[in-house]
């Protein structure tokens, strides 16, 4: 018979420091609640200002079955001609995902004001304004930054 035992110690003598053993207090530059709030805050304004240029595009778009829906942190955009995107937020890594028609599925980290692929082969307004390009011919594609 198998039998699993384990000993819980106290909170209270975790803090406690080891004889001859100082406490050290480790300095962070950012809390991870701050990080939090930070990416969220980077993601939100990405995926409402892409929501913003998607808008624009589908006005000037003649493609039928274009939509473009932003519900619970995902941007989903139906193309009509080559297919459906869909971009949204995932927090527990601080990342923006997007699935692509045309290229695949990307994960994009937040570095020095620009959402980057986790390969740093891409920046996320880029791959998009060449994809939208060529779906979209004939219509001008601005994606704000």
């Amino acid at each position: 018979m198998f039998r699993a035992t384990c000993s819980v110690r106290p909170i209270a003598a975790l803090a406690k420091p080891r004889s001859g053993h100082a406490f050290q207090h480790r300095v962070y530059s950012a809390s991870a609640n701050e990080l939090d709030h930070a990416f969220h805050a980077a993601a939100d304004a990405r995926l409402h200002s892409l929501l913003d240029d998607l808008d624009a595009i589908g006005e000037q778009c003649e493609a039928p079955g274009f939509d473009v829906v932003f519900s619970n942190g995902v941007l989903t955009l139906n193309t009509g001609i080559a297919g459906t995107y869909v971009i949204n937020k995932q927090p527990p890594n601080r990342q923006i995902w997007l699935s692509s028609p045309i290229s695949g599925p990307k994960r994009f980290d937040h570095i020095e004001g620009a959402w980057v692929d986790s390969k740093r082969t891409d920046k996320l307004d880029e791959l998009l304004q060449r994809e939208f390009s060529t779906i979209f011919k004939g219509i001008e594609i601005n994606l704000s930054k």
